[in-house]
C-alpha cells in the first residue's frame, strides 16, 4: 500500500491508493488551550448520490471532498476528465479500478454496464447519446 500526501493538505492528511485516508498526528488548538491527536482513519460516508465522501478540515474550514477524484488526483494528476469507475461500483475506490475519461465516453461506459436509465434523460441528450453509441 502507498501513502501520499493530499495537494493542499499536506502535513495534515495522507491517502493510500486503496482508498484509505489518514489524519496526521499534531498539536491543535481546542477551546482555551492545544491537544494532541494520533494519526488515525478517517470515517468514509456515502453522499447523497452514493458516492464516498470524507471531510477535510484545514485552517478551521471543512471542506466535503469525493474519494475517487481525491484518489485521481493525488495519485495520477489533476484533470477536467470525469473519473470512472471501470467496474460500475461507485464504492471501489481501488487506484486500479479508477481512469479518466470524457463524460461523453463516461456515459457510454454506464450504458454497456447497464446503469444506465434512459429515462431520466431529456429528449435532447438521449438523442445525443444514441448518435454517439452507433
Amino acid at each position: 500500500m502507498q501513502w501520499k500526501d493530499i495537494e493542499g493538505y499536506e502535513g495534515l492528511y495522507k491517502i493510500s491508493d486503496s482508498g484509505l485516508v489518514l489524519t496526521l498526528g499534531r498539536k491543535a488548538f481546542c477551546g482555551h488551550g492545544y491537544r494532541i491527536t494520533k494519526d488515525k482513519l478517517l470515517k468514509q460516508k456515502l453522499d447523497r448520490y452514493g458516492y464516498t465522501v470524507v471531510y477535510l478540515i484545514k485552517d478551521g474550514k471543512m471542506k466535503t471532498k469525493k474519494l475517487h477524484r481525491l484518489l485521481m488526483e493525488t495519485f495520477v494528476g489533476k484533470s477536467s476528465l470525469t473519473v470512472n469507475h471501470k467496474d460500475g461500483n461507485k464504492n471501489n475506490n481501488l487506484l486500479t479500478n479508477l481512469e479518466y475519461l470524457s463524460s461523453s465516453d463516461n456515459l457510454k461506459h454506464a450504458h454497456k454496464l447497464g446503469l444506465f436509465k434512459e429515462g431520466y434523460l431529456n429528449r435532447k441528450e438521449r438523442k445525443r447519446l444514441r448518435r454517439n453509441l452507433i
